[in-house]
């Protein structure tokens, strides 16, 4: 096992630490989950989003679809960035000024 040193602001840290106590697991195993589900190097070039762009919408609904299930389904509830993290939708609501 190798040991790794992560900087966290308090904010970060409070939400890794309800994330792992609400599914019963320590902070240590939630951020090694995190860690292991990290996207890999391979992100998408320009082209390849140009690509996406020009598929169907009900094409690109379907792909988004599935990319968020699998998310979702990820062990522990991966998801709780979106689930307990409302600050977003506090971005959405209003009119944009």
């Amino acid at each position: 096992m190798t040991e790794l040193t992560l900087q966290l602001d308090h904010e970060l840290l409070e939400k890794v630490n309800r994330w792992a106590e609400s599914n019963g697991i320590s902070v240590n195993e939630a951020i090694a989950t995190l860690i292991e589900h990290l996207p890999d190097s391979t992100a998408m070039t320009l082209e390849q989003r140009k690509s996406f762009l020009k598929l169907p919408l009900a094409e690109r609904r379907r792909i988004l679809a599935e990319q968020a299930d699998a998310v979702a389904s990820l062990p522990g509830g991966f998801a709780f960035h979106y689930e307990q993290d409302t600050e977003w939708k506090e971005l959405q609501a209003g009119d944009i000024i």
